[in-house]
């Protein structure tokens, strides 16, 4: 399902809304770094149809992040995400940064 912004009461349909957006953190001493990934689709069916998924999630694996709610978001390793991702230039990584 597409989903829009659109002010309430306008006949028009809105600006799309992206299915997902990224955030890329990397730890500048130890160049470890992690992908999240967020799924804008409240709506979504759990587990995700495939298109919702764009790499191996591990977010289990940060020992970090302690979140109430997972439901529209994952983890990526940065090498696997930069190889699917045409937006994120290239970046050296030395681990996850899981700790």
């Amino acid at each position: 399902m597409d989903i829009y912004l659109a002010n309430a009461g306008t006949s028009s349909q809105g600006l799309p809304v992206p299915k997902f957006y990224w955030k890329l953190l990397i730890d500048e001493q130890t160049q470890r770094g992690v992908v999240f990934v967020g799924i804008n689709d409240p709506y979504v069916a759990i587990p995700y149809p495939k298109d919702y998924v764009i790499c191996t999630d591990i977010l289990s694996k940060i020992t970090w992040l302690k979140l109430s709610d997972s439901k529209w978001l994952y983890a990526c390793e940065v090498e696997e995400f930069v190889k699917l991702s045409q937006s994120l230039p290239q970046v050296k990584v030395s681990g996850l940064l899981d700790k």
